[in-house]
């Protein structure tokens, strides 16, 4: 039987935590958002090309993924509190060197430094609210995604386009580490100082990674993170360049289309909760999936605003929905959750750098467009992998229940 407390009977506590999660979801989400739009309207001014961002992105990606892993486990051991403040200390010092940079790959090695400190941050919250929902209920799994998506998606990219337009770039970057600054002290009064459960138990991160494996649903779960994570990158590192190179769109334009995807994920990622209370699997593969190809399709083909931000809408829709029913699928795994939100944090780093790294090999052959339409294919195949992975699992249970009777 499901410990969950049922929906609206959160205790004053719980809804402590969850106002002041939120907030710093924002503000976490304010930062990314804002140093990303920042970051590539920089590279753009000392006349980086979209192959050469591409590559930002991927270093940035590369940065994540390495240490993601290994700070579920230190997480573990140490708690979320003194983790991710310790880590944003050194994300605020970091970002401040970045204007410095007037080449290319220098924005790229700093970028990917900065980004070293970014798993520590998102694996603490991460498992603190896996930690947490039994008790706020599975309905509001999308609301950490959706505080986040407010601020990467709509808040930062707004805020980074008005900087960007009417102060410099020191300007910018000072505003980043402020930020920063501000989330480490904040963090420091609700984050965990510890975990809970199974605190002092150790284990070799090996052998804790291949039992994690060895689960069908949570290695379908990160499967399917990749391969989100992957497509949402190509969307993140390269929509603002296919809108002023490729469709003629202004600056002020590309920038609504980054914001209209960050509202309907933000809306999604709210709303969508309770129906995926029952049928999570069942609307990720009718449902997003198809939006989310046909999302990728218009990407490829079209040259108007209009259509440019309906394939933005889809695409959002279409990752609030696996968002939702992987997170959902992890807080009921039997394994620690920060070990568990390690692995699948892994997942979505390692996607993104796919993504980025793509981008950046094959723009300058396939071109924006015909990257998006090429990516179609992709998709469709690790999401067949997924459902075959699926119904061989069922067959192999319903053979070991025959040959139980």
């Amino acid at each position: 039987m499901s410990s969950e407390v049922p929906a609206g009977t959160i205790s004053a506590n719980s809804r402590r935590f969850l106002a002041s999660f939120m907030t710093l979801a924002v503000l976490s989400g304010i930062t990314i958002g804002t140093g990303r739009v920042v970051t590539t309207f920089y590279a753009l001014s000392i006349h980086a090309t979209s192959a050469q961002i591409g590559f930002i992105a991927a270093a940035e990606a590369f940065g994540k993924m390495i240490v993601t892993l290994p700070a579920g486990f230190l997480i573990y051991r140490f708690g979320a509190r003194r983790v991710y403040s310790t880590a944003t200390f050194g994300s605020m010092a970091l970002s401040l060197a970045v204007p410095f940079m007037g080449l290319w790959y220098g924005v790229a090695v700093m970028r990917a430094l900065v980004s070293l400190c970014v798993p520590f941050r998102v694996v603490s919250m991460n498992t603190s609210f896996l930690q947490r929902l039994p008790d706020i209920g599975s309905d509001k799994a999308g609301w950490y995604r959706g505080a986040m998506q407010l601020g990467v998606a709509f808040l930062g990219p707004t805020l980074g386009g008005l900087m960007v337009t009417h102060t410099n770039y020191w300007v910018c970057y000072g505003f980043i580490s402020a930020c920063f600054a501000a989330m480490a002290l904040f963090s420091r009064t609700f984050l965990p100082e510890q975990l809970h459960e199974e605190q002092r138990e150790r284990s070799s991160l090996g052998a804790d990674l291949m039992s994690m494996l060895r689960d069908r649903r949570i290695a379908e779960t990160c499967c399917i993170e990749f391969m989100s994570s992957a497509t949402s990158m190509l969307f993140t590192t390269f929509i603002i360049v296919l809108a002023v190179t490729a469709a003629g769109l202004s600056s002020r334009e590309a920038i609504f289309l980054v914001t209209m995807q960050g509202i309907t994920s933000v809306v999604a990622l709210f709303i969508l909760g309770p129906m995926l209370r029952a049928r999570a699997g069942k609307l990720v593969y009718v449902t997003a999936i198809p939006a989310g190809v046909v999302s990728l399709a218009l990407l490829g083909l079209s040259h108007s605003i209009y259509w440019l931000s309906l394939a933005a809408v889809l695409l959002s829709f279409s990752t609030a929905l696996v968002h939702l029913s992987n997170v959902i699928a992890l807080s009921e795994a039997s394994f620690s959750k920060s070990k568990v939100s390690g692995l699948y944090n892994l997942a979505g780093m390692l996607g993104g750098f796919f993504g980025a790294a793509v981008g950046a090999v094959f723009s300058a052959t396939l071109g924006l467009q015909g990257l998006f339409l090429a990516w179609i294919p992709v998709v469709v195949l690790a999401v067949l992998g997924c459902a075959a992975s699926r119904r061989r699992d069922s067959f192999n249970r319903l053979d070991a229940v025959s040959n139980e009777q």
